[in-house]
């Protein structure tokens, strides 16, 4: 039976990984400023670098909440994702550094990176609101 606190989580899961998208689409964004020269890499890092931590919380966080409400298979999905922020952390490879960026590489591997998160947040929004649509509606019918 699915219970009113599991259709709140999940509006709210749904909610934030909506939000999600949209960081990881603003940092594509810039990203693409910064190899057309439109902004400059001091300013990307300044922008950028001081909301990297909080997203993984906030990730890290959602994926405690999947698993509270029971959503094994999505939280597993997420947990992959989790790793691999802590293991940018564990290795202070998370932030951007404006001389780095500078080399084009580095630069291609960093849109690659935010490009795949910003395909697995639009995943997740979408599964977050299919799984909020079946769990509202299964609470209306019980």
């Amino acid at each position: 039976m699915i219970t009113t606190g599991v259709v709140v989580a999940g509006g709210f899961i749904f909610f934030i990984f909506l939000l999600l998208c949209f960081w990881e689409l603003y940092i594509t964004t810039t990203l693409g400023d910064l190899e057309a020269d439109a902004i400059s890499a001091k300013d990307l890092c300044d922008q950028i670098n001081p909301f990297l931590l909080p997203e993984y919380v906030i990730h890290a966080v959602i994926t405690l909440f999947l698993l509270f409400i029971r959503k094994w298979i999505f939280a597993l999905f997420n947990i992959c994702l989790v790793a691999f922020n802590f293991r940018q952390l564990y290795k202070k490879k998370h932030l951007f550094d404006c001389m780095e960026l500078r080399r084009n590489d580095v630069l291609n591997q960093q849109k690659k990176m935010h490009y795949l998160k910003l395909g697995f947040f639009v995943v997740c929004f979408i599964w977050s609101l299919i799984s909020f649509i079946v769990d509202l509606v299964n609470r209306i019918i019980n």
